[in-house]
């Protein structure tokens, strides 16, 4: 199975806005709409779970009722997860809350409401690169000129060849993670 995980328990504090990023709405539809929109209709996801603040979930379930409509979106939302206080722990409550219904060797796929325009080709390919792989990441090639420093002065240069930026989505096998076994996952692949 290809499990979804949706993150969207973000405050948005780095952005200095009223509320949450993900809900700023771009042409009438708030960023997560596109996001859910993307996945419930993509074949290759049979289910999606959604990190989000409690105080946002009445909101989503709207959204999400207008995402199951179709006839292959049907019954793939499987419920919300409690967000941490960071990204990691938000992803942690999900996977746990995964062992519900997911099963060892099922992908897992993560990804970010406030990336809305995430493409189905995007998610294909993904599910595609795991073949072989334990783990792949989305990523942009650096086209910036990337120092390390101490906080005070440059120390090196890094080389934008061999230095990329990470994205989302990104997957995972769950391997043996539907069963506590406090083991952790590498990325063996980049796409």
């Amino acid at each position: 199975m290809n499990l979804a995980v949706i993150l969207s328990g973000g405050t948005g504090s780095r952005t200095g806005l009223d509320i949450p990023k993900q809900y700023v709405e771009i042409h009438g539809r708030p960023m997560i709409d596109f996001c859910l929109e993307t996945f419930f209709a993509h074949p290759e996801v049979d289910a999606v779970q959604i990190v989000a603040d409690r105080a946002w979930r009445e909101y989503i379930l709207g959204f999400v009722s207008q995402r199951e409509k179709g006839p292959k979106s049907k019954g793939k939302f499987r419920g919300f997860s409690d967000p941490g206080v960071n990204r990691q722990l938000s992803i942690y409550h999900a996977l746990t809350d995964l062992r519900e219904y997911g099963e060892a060797g099922d992908t897992v796929m993560i990804h970010d409401a406030a990336r809305p325009f995430v493409k189905a080709e995007q998610i294909s390919r993904c599910f595609r690169a795991m073949k072989g792989h334990d783990g792949v990441i989305s990523v942009l090639p650096m086209k910036d000129t990337v120092y390390v420093t101490d906080g005070k002065r440059i120390c090196s240069l890094l080389d934008r060849e061999r230095v990329c930026a990470g994205q989302a989505p990104e997957c995972f096998s769950s391997g043996n993670m539907m069963r506590p076994t406090g083991r952790c996952f590498r990325i063996e692949s980049y796409l």
